[in-house]
């Protein structure tokens, strides 16, 4: 006996399946999209403040540079210290005690200063690595509004409103058709439901 109530049901629960499908599709589509656009909207972001990205990369370069080049004048310091006091000829004078103490004080000193600018160098490359990192934070927080100013997110977000609507309408209607519950509403779901519904439909 044909049942009209349950013949306009199934027709419904095609056409929703049908709508879910397509705006699946067209979804996988714009999200191809919106990948290739975030590397573009990244670089036009980027490019908006390169300059003071090169700068302060260009400081902590510089800052490196010149650490190695303290731990370079340290070094040699402590070396001419050493060849100081293990020189025979240099021990042996009278004056020796005396040299002695003012190369000491004189080494103590400049390490002091060495190390006291290496500490403050080591913080200000700190200060840039944290600002750095701002920026890069700033640059993608960028790109995702100029992402969702662009054309391709918009269709995205509305296909996205218009499967939770289509999903809602659905969680409605599978209750009332016989055999179709329980069901999964996502793609591989509506597959399986597309398959259910060929059955039901043939008998």
């Amino acid at each position: 006996m044909v049942n009209p109530i349950m013949d306009r049901r199934l027709i419904l629960l095609k056409e929703l399946l049908l709508e879910m499908k397509d705006s699946d599709s067209q979804m996988e589509c714009l999200i191809i999209e919106i990948e290739k656009l975030s590397g573009v909207y990244y670089q036009y972001a980027y490019s908006e403040c390169r300059e003071e990205i090169q700068a302060e990369i260009d400081k902590y370069t510089n800052n490196n540079s010149r650490i190695n080049n303290i731990n370079h004048e340290i070094t040699s310091k402590i070396n001419f210290w050493f060849d100081f006091v293990k020189n025979t000829n240099e021990v042996s004078k009278l004056t020796f005690p005396f040299m002695f103490f003012l190369k000491k004080r004189k080494l103590r000193k400049l390490l002091k200063k060495s190390n006291d600018e290496i500490s403050s160098i080591t913080i200000d490359n700190r200060f840039i690595k944290e600002k750095l990192t701002l920026l890069e934070h700033q640059l993608e927080i960028k790109a995702i509004q100029k992402i969702k100013e662009d054309k391709a997110y918009l269709d995205y977000d509305r296909l996205l409103k218009k499967k939770d609507l289509l999903a809602s309408e659905l969680v409605y209607l599978l209750p009332t058709i016989s055999g179709l519950c329980p069901a999964v509403i996502d793609s591989p779901g509506i597959n399986e439901l597309f398959k259910r519904l060929s059955k039901l439909e043939v008998a």
